[in-house]
């Protein structure tokens, strides 16, 4: 992955959770100026993007630790794989925004039932 191609991946998760953030408050269009909410939704979208950024970083230092004890060698993309858990943080919050939270709720038992089976499956496929 390149750099360019990273960064603009970056930039669209940056844009959709803004979006995300603006459709959670859309009810104040009425009361705030279009651009005030707008900006402030920028700025809240950055702050979950650099917390995405924060899981996607663990994330990828947990599949390196992972390989390593099982004794494979590493040959994982830190971007890549930075990216594709940033990105999946990233549409965990933007669900968050979005969704009535006793929708939420159910959303995620079923998301950790999968991520469970998930872990299961990798650890059974590791043992062969």
């Amino acid at each position: 992955m390149h750099k360019g191609t990273f960064f603009f991946g970056i930039a669209m998760i940056w844009i959709a959770l803004a979006v995300g953030e603006l459709y959670r408050i859309r009810i104040e269009l009425p009361r705030r100026p279009v651009v005030e909410l707008a900006i402030g939704s920028l700025m809240v979208g950055l702050t979950d993007l650099i917390g995405a950024l924060v899981v996607g970083a663990i994330g990828w230092t947990c599949v390196w630790i992972t390989r390593s004890v099982h004794g494979r060698p590493i040959a994982l993309d830190p971007k890549r794989t930075t990216f594709v858990v940033t990105l999946f943080a990233s549409a965990i919050l933007f669900v968050v925004r979005t969704i009535e939270p006793a929708v939420l709720v159910q959303h995620l038992v079923e998301a950790l039932a999968i991520v469970g089976l998930a872990a299961l499956s990798y650890h059974a496929g590791s043992r062969q």
